[in-house]
């Protein structure tokens, strides 16, 4: 017997174009997600080091991604919003840390 094909609904539905694609997801899934995440303890996982931003577009999603996770783990280090502002300044380099120069002087 063939396998059964998942069934998706539009309110579930991620779209993804291609390889490498774009992937857009509900409100709805990122709050499952986060709510997943929490549930395991990523605060009790070491996350692998993050490497630093240049700037590159095509890089950003998965450059705040990894800070999204880091921030979760470093929780009341970072207790204010500006704390995890400035701590994700920390991990830009290049063009990316150019642009954020002036906002970081201001903190």
């Amino acid at each position: 017997m063939p396998p059964k094909a998942p069934v998706t609904t539009p309110s579930t539905a991620a779209t993804t174009s291609g390889i490498g694609g774009d992937t857009s997801m509900t409100e709805a899934d990122s709050q499952i997600l986060e709510e997943r995440i929490n549930g395991i303890g990523a605060a009790k996982v070491k996350l692998p080091s993050i490497e630093r931003f240049l700037g590159e577009k095509s890089k950003l999603k998965g450059f705040l991604t990894q800070m999204h996770f880091k921030v979760m783990q470093e929780g009341a280090k970072l207790a204010t919003l500006l704390d995890q502002v400035a701590y994700t300044g920390l991990f830009l380099t290049g063009r990316a840390l150019k642009w954020f120069k002036p906002y970081l002087t201001k903190i």
